[in-house]
Parts: C-alpha cells; structure tokens; sequence
C-alpha cells in the first residue's frame, strides 16, 4: 500500500471518529440539559434573565445553574436547608463545590438548596421565601452582606409596592428624590459585578470558523473545557487578576481612586473602601431607609417560618475591609477606610439589637473570618470569599444550625 494510501485512509478514519464522537455528544447535550450547559459556551448564555418582580433571575441555561435557575446540581423537590442570599452566598468567584452552602452540606450530610443571586438582598429573599419554604427545609438560612444589601433594599422598594411598604414613610421623599436626581447604582458600578463579569471573550463576529466551532461543536467545547481547566480562566479584568502585583500593574488610573494597597507579614490585598463606603454610609437617606426596612423584612420573614414550623436564622457576612482592619492597624493610611469600618461597626450593632428585639435568631461571620488562620479573602480588589472563606462561614453556619436543632420553635 502506498503512503499516499495510508495517510488518506488514517485521515478517513481520522475524520469519521470525530464525526462519530461529535455527533454523540450532540444526542448526550440533546438529551442531558446538564451535559448541554456545561458544553455551551459562557460567552453565548447570559448567566441572567429578566423577572418581573425580582428585576433579574437566574438563566436556566447557564452552565452552573439547575433547572429553575440557581446555583446548585440540580433543581431539588426537597431540602433540609435552604439558603438565600446575595453574590456571597451564591458564591461569585468560587467554584460551587466551594461556596458555603456546598460546603455546609458536604460536611452535615444535609440537602443545602442555595436560592442565592447576586445583586439580590433580603428584599429579594423576602419575595422568594414561598418557593424556598415549598422544600420544606428544616431551616431557611440567609446571608446578609453589610457591602451593598441596604441599598439593595431601597432600590427594590422604590418599584415593587410589597417591599416599599417596609420603608420609612419619613425618608421617602428624600431617598426617591435624590435617586431620581443622581442615581446611586451608576456612581458604584465599578467592581459591582465582580468575579460575574470574568468570563472568556466571545471570538470574532462574522464567519469566524473559531466562532463557527465555538457556538455549535461539542467536541470543541471539550477542548475548550479542558484547555480553561489546564490554563486557568480566560479574560478575567486586571483588578480580578487573583495577584495583588499584577493587579497593580495593570490597573488604570482612573480604577486607582477606588482603592488602596495592603501588605501584612500574612494577608495582602486590594481593599476597596472607597468604593464600597458609598452603599455602607447611611447619612444618605437611600442607604438610611434601605437600613431601617431591613429589620421588619428578616422579622416578617421570621414569622412566616416558625408558622411553618422551619427555623429560621440570619447570617451576618461583613465587608472584605472590616475583616481586614485589625490587621490594617493604621486605617486612617487608607482612603475611607475608618469611616467604613465605623459605619459597619455601628450598623451591625444596631441591627443586631433590633434582631433581638425581633426574637430573630442571628450569628456573626465576622469574627471568625478574622481569626482564619488562612487568608479568606483574594489578594486583588474582589470583595467576595475565597475557598477559605467559605470554609470559615460554613463551619460557623454549622455550628449554629447544630445549637438550634437542640431547641424548640416557639
């Protein structure tokens, strides 16, 4: 037989195994949303979808996300643990296995249902917790962030009359008049989706055949899959760059106002108080209103759980900043950073006085994350937990749930 054969033949059986292996992992992703999800490109799914109350939900198509849209393996009928939240619960920047609900789960042997989205708040929560209470969990768990939640709060109420209603009518006017004047969401975008925005760059337009590939072969999608595992993930922005240096080096000019650099014996990492101080200072009257809602929501919440027999519990998540401050030391060297710090302190020990005054059931991350013996937080500008941090709030989470089964629901 001639080389020319050969060759020709190889390339044959070459050419007919790929079209034999594309064409079964076309019926595998036809037949198994899970394996179609996975095999899709993140840059051709939109990871949201619009809600007509929530504003935005999850896409059931996006790669990570079970079939009603969260984060989780799949859509569960039951659970002994629902969790709701915002990006930190949900877990942006970390891989699911290595969110806190995951990790909650793994360790007590529990079903854990995450119902987490970023940008959410409690008054999301508060508008999901039929659907959560529907599982019929043992407990209802939500994770309340101190870095955006009361402004959350307010902008949800400024257009959906349910949750408006928990607003001081005092602060009304001046919170909707200021929002209209100079709206607060365009001043705080930078960094707002952190981590949500890393994802590859779609290929060129037109008849680009890696595009062409991209957005219909499921070969290439393994290649692809395989590559972003072996290489790490693909265009993620300079301040996400996980490296505190590169970060530095690659930040513009106009990113550096929102931030300022730590360096301990330890820990290091971008903090952005600047930034995250703006949605934390309640003398604004949207934050302020945001702020007071917020106790009557988790309470009402509260009740509607113990009707159903659930627990219910409320876990304090602070900013990446307040975790870092007693390390910081000299905070007034860092832009905003006292302030912040202070605004958390005193509004943490308010709302933890109106939770008790409530009969809420309610606990602190923040200690905890403090005395990691590991740092818990990325080195660059992302405000959200690290694999470490997750782990501390799951085991403190734990730890509690496990305290409170031992007790009566009045």
């Amino acid at each position: 037989m001639s080389r020319a054969r050969r060759w020709s033949g190889g390339l044959l059986l070459l050419a007919l195994s790929l079209l034999a292996g594309e064409g079964m992992l076309q019926l595998l992703a036809w037949r198994v949303p899970a394996v179609d999800r996975v095999l899709t490109p993140v840059w051709a799914v939109p990871a949201r979808i619009p809600d007509p109350l929530l504003g935005e939900r999850g896409n059931p198509r996006w790669f990570d996300h079970d079939a009603r849209g969260f984060r989780n393996p799949s859509a569960a009928e039951h659970a002994d643990v629902v969790t709701l939240g915002d990006s930190q619960t949900y877990g942006v920047s970390a891989n699911r296995s290595e969110t806190w609900p995951s990790v909650l789960g793994e360790r007590s042997g529990q079903t854990v249902y995450d119902m987490a989205f970023p940008g959410w708040g409690p008054g999301e929560a508060y508008l999901l917790l039929d659907s959560a209470l529907a599982l019929h969990p043992t407990v209802v768990v939500i994770g309340l962030y101190f870095g955006n939640d009361f402004f959350d709060v307010f902008t949800l109420g400024a257009r959906v009359p349910e949750i408006r209603a928990f607003l001081p009518p005092r602060l009304d006017d001046a919170a909707t008049g200021l929002e209209r004047a100079a709206p607060l969401a365009a001043s705080v975008r930078f960094l707002g989706a952190a981590g949500d925005t890393a994802r590859p760059p779609a290929p060129g337009e037109g008849l680009d055949p890696r595009r062409v590939l991209s957005e219909h072969s499921k070969l290439y999608a393994v290649a692809r899959a395989i590559r972003s595992l072996l290489t790490g993930e693909e265009g993620r922005p300079a301040l996400l760059a996980r490296d505190l240096d590169r970060a530095l080096t690659e930040a513009t000019d106009a990113e550096r106002q929102f931030f300022s650099v730590y360096r301990g014996a330890e820990w290091r990492t971008l903090l952005t108080a600047p930034y995250r101080n703006r949605v934390l200072d309640d003398r604004d009257p949207r934050i302020r209103a945001g702020f007071e809602a917020t106790p009557g929501l988790l309470a009402r919440m509260d009740r509607e759980c113990r009707d159903r027999g659930t627990r219910f519990v409320v876990v304090l998540l602070p900013t990446k900043e307040s975790v870092f401050a007693p390390r910081v030391g000299d905070l007034a060297a860092h832009p905003a950073l006292d302030s912040l710090v202070r605004n958390e302190a005193r509004l943490r020990e308010e709302l933890i006085a109106a939770l008790d005054s409530a009969g809420v059931s309610h606990l602190d991350a923040l200690d905890a994350l403090r005395r990691s013996s590991r740092q818990p937080y990325f080195e660059d500008a992302d405000g959200h937990p690290n694999a470490v941090g997750h782990e501390v709030i799951a085991r403190v989470v734990g730890e509690r749930l496990t305290r409170e089964a031992a007790r009566p629901i009045k």
